[in-house]
Formats: structure tokens, sequence, C-alpha cells
């Protein structure tokens, strides 16, 4: 066979080798942006893990607070995110503000008597509403365990904030009861019987407390 033809026909051999491996690469290429399209409208492109907000995440939390509300305490709570119970120990101030009842109008003055006791809470908070997405608002009810005013129970509105994904700020603004106190209050801070009270721990209104609430497990 004529030499020139075999050249010829090998170089076309070549050439068509070229361009089917051209055309394999061409095919894999289009495969990878069909299947990359494809994940992109069915939403399965890898997304970055979102953590919850902690103003309302599920979980174990480790809290301080502060405030005639909680007192200096220290605490823990658990709840499947809107819904837990939290339990606090620790001091509670002990306030009462009076007149003398027997002094004369003109030289009455308002005294504020000061005293100190350990307290124990356990509440149930739930927390339906979020303004945003990093704060929710709710109510917590609750027992309280004075050691000088002995049974009690407390009600507050609190407003949640996340600082991190896993700390939070909350504020509290409600009131505490305890029953048939009054007199053990007045014992304890050493009032005189004529003594008129305005205000003492034993019905607290208007009360106030902050509690900063840490996550550690994710």
């Amino acid at each position: 066979m004529n030499p020139g033809v075999l050249e010829s026909a090998r170089r076309s051999n070549e050439t068509g080798c070229g361009i089917a491996r051209l055309a394999c690469v061409l095919a894999a290429l289009s495969c990878t942006a069909v299947r990359a399209q494809d994940s992109a409208s069915t939403g399965e492109l890898v997304q970055p893990e979102l953590q919850p907000s902690a103003s309302h995440r599920p979980g174990v939390g480790l809290l301080a607070g502060a405030g005639l509300h909680t007192g200096l305490a220290l605490g823990a709570r658990v709840g499947l995110g809107d819904l837990g119970v939290e339990v606090t120990g620790g001091y509670q101030l002990l306030l009462a503000v009076w007149e003398d009842e027997l002094e004369s109008d003109s030289s009455e003055l308002t005294e504020i008597d000061a005293g100190s006791s350990a307290q124990l809470g356990a509440e149930v908070y739930w927390t339906p509403w979020h303004p945003l997405p990093s704060s929710a608002i709710g109510l917590k009810v609750g027992y309280r365990y004075n050691t000088v005013l002995h049974h009690g129970a407390a009600v507050a509105i609190t407003f949640l904030v996340s600082l991190s994904p896993s700390l939070a700020l909350e504020g509290l603004a409600g009131a505490q009861f305890f029953p048939r106190s009054e007199d053990r209050l007045r014992n304890h801070l050493d009032l005189p019987r004529s003594a008129d009270l305005i205000y003492s721990s034993s019905t607290q209104f208007f009360e106030y407390g902050f509690e900063l609430i840490w996550y550690p497990w994710h």
C-alpha cells in the first residue's frame, strides 16, 4: 500500500481520537454542571449550620441572677425552647418601708429597714412571643422558699435577648407573695409594733431583676 496513504490514515485516526477525548471531557463537564444545577434547584447545597437563638433555645443552661425578684442567685434551667423550668438559689435582701403610727403628722418620718435571708426558687417559663428572631417575651410563674418569710409564690413578665448563640440576657418585672409572713418579717427586722408598713418583702410588687443565661453544651 502507498506509504502516503498509510500516513494520512494514521493522522486521521489520531485526529479522531483527539476529538473523541475532547468530547468526553466536555460531556463530563456538562454532567457536573447539570448536577450542580439540580442540587441548587432542590436545595441540596450544603448550608452552614444555624445555631438556635439563646433567647429561646432548648437544652440545659446555667444562670446568674441579680435583683429583688431573684436576689443574688445562681441556678440552672432546662427546656424545650419556649417552655421549660428553672431552679435558683442564693441571697435575698429583705426590705421594710414603714411609718410610726404613734408619731404626730408633723413629725412623721418614713423609715427603711433591711435584712438578709436565703431563698430558693422553682419556676416554669413560657416565652411564645418573638418580636425579633433573637428575642423572646413571656411569663414566669413559680414557687419560693425564704428562710425568714417561708413559703411563697412569684410571677413575672420576662424579656430575653440573645447576646450570642450560647448567651442570653433576661429582664424580669413582677411580684412575690409570702402569705402570713408579715409578723416574721417584723420580728426579723425588730420593727416596733406601731410600725405601719408601706412596702415590705412579704408582698413585693413592681420588683425587677436580671439573669445572664449561658448554654455551655451545643
